[in-house]
């Protein structure tokens, strides 16, 4: 009589995990989105948080001295994923998290402003004037002079027709006086530019992405 013969199975490999990681960046002229706030990095690490990240960032930093920084604890989820999308997920989350509070965040320096643009007040005779509102990540000086020579890009017209055709000046007392650290803060500023204006008695073209619904 035969006995069964046992076979052992290999242990299942654990899955591989994902950590959003934060580390910040030495300053190498880069400017800042915020005077206060630093220069930090996203990445997605398989190493966990904790004395292996701290090994393992120890090297890096010891190989390229004049470029990484401290790893920021602080401003890390603490969840990790062994869903690879879903880290990915975590990681264009954690940007914009970070984007939104000021961080310059993977050296991308842009920043949002509201701009005001004075037209022709024949254009609006019964209110007290006739205004575009718009919001750029470019310069506003940039933008505002786009509306004015009636910029192009080939055949695709990337200016307001009525603020280049009505166009008087730049408005820079009626404009938000800070920077917007996303475009989405910025087209909530820019409706709720328009609003105040009216408010004011002007009648205003633009600013109509995020008004609110009636």
């Amino acid at each position: 009589m035969r006995m069964p013969t046992h076979t052992h199975e290999e242990p299942r490999p654990k899955p591989r995990r994902y950590w959003t990681v934060v580390v910040q960046i030495i300053e190498d002229g880069l400017s800042r989105r915020h005077p206060d706030l630093p220069n930090v990095e996203v990445r997605t690490s398989v190493v966990e948080p904790g004395p292996a990240l701290d090994r393992h960032w120890k090297s890096l930093r010891e190989r390229w001295p004049d470029k990484y920084g401290d790893i920021r604890y602080d401003l890390m989820p603490k969840r990790s994923t062994t869903n690879r999308e879903k880290s990915m997920k975590q990681h264009r989350e954690t940007v914009e998290r970070l984007s939104n509070r000021g961080y310059t965040v993977n050296r991308d320096t842009r920043v949002w402003s509201v701009y005001v643009i004075e037209l022709d007040p024949n254009e609006a005779p019964d209110s007290r004037g006739f205004l575009y509102v718009g919001m750029t990540s470019k310069p506003p000086e940039v933008r505002v002079e786009e509306h004015r020579v009636g910029q192009r890009i080939g055949p695709r017209r990337t200016h307001s027709l009525k603020a280049h055709r009505h166009f008087v000046r730049r408005r820079t007392d009626l404009e938000p006086k800070r920077k917007f650290f996303s475009s989405e803060s910025a087209l909530r500023a820019e409706s709720a530019t328009r609003i105040v204006l009216e408010a004011k008695g002007f009648t205003v073209i633009g600013g109509t992405e995020r008004l609110p619904k009636e």
